[in-house]
């Protein structure tokens, strides 16, 4: 036998010891390729409007703001939210009241009012389920204080990319340390009540 028969009969019957050799290499790049994580998601509040109440013993006031801008970051540990809006932007139809208003809560001061908060639960809950309710542990910023508390929202899905999200919760005027406003020596209550609706679309 020639020496280069010998060769190619060699190179026969190591083929499949690298067939199995090679075989481990080239599993671990293929396999993270089948599954891809999904990233995260940024949604952006594209329309709203929040509105306070704001009660006395002979009087009623409501005013409403649609200068609501606002965040929601998505991942797989949960949610994170941050809505900000200008106390000057709400009206109640009294431009005089208005401006009073804006005095109380020292708006050249504290121009906004912004709202931060988080999802504990993960975030397919909030992703997936229709017309959910959840609880955020959320910190609300008026007039300089900053106060901690729970909230309960109301999130429908309109579509894959719009979302909207309705809430109502009471705010003391005392615990963020807001001078409550007097009419004919009586002073206005001391919770006043905001609520609102946002409209979310996710960003591209």
């Amino acid at each position: 036998m020639s020496p280069s028969t010998v060769l190619l009969l060699a190179l026969c019957c190591a083929a499949p010891r690298w067939a199995s050799a090679a075989s481990p290499q080239t599993s671990p790049q293929t396999s993270p390729q089948a599954g891809p994580q999904a990233g995260p998601q940024t949604w952006r509040v594209s329309a709203g409007e929040v509105s306070y109440r704001l009660e006395h013993k002979f009087h009623l006031v409501e005013g409403r703001s649609r200068s609501v801008e606002g965040l929601l970051l998505i991942d797989d540990a949960g949610a994170k939210v941050m809505v900000r809006l200008p106390v000057k932007s709400f009206d109640s139809g009294n431009a005089n009241r208005d401006a009073h208003m804006l005095e109380v809560v020292e708006g050249a001061r504290y121009p906004f009012v912004v709202l931060k908060a988080l999802v504990p639960a993960p975030a397919l809950h909030l992703k997936d389920a229709p017309g959910a309710k959840l609880a955020l542990t959320a910190e609300l910023d008026f007039h300089g204080v900053k106060a901690r508390r729970t909230i309960t929202v109301a999130v429908t899905r309109r579509s894959p990319r719009q979302m909207t999200v309705t809430f109502a919760f009471p705010v003391s005027l005392e615990a963020h340390r807001v001078e409550r406003p007097s009419l004919l020596f009586i002073k206005v209550k001391d919770a006043i009540q905001l609520s609102g609706t946002l409209r979310l679309e996710a960003k591209p």
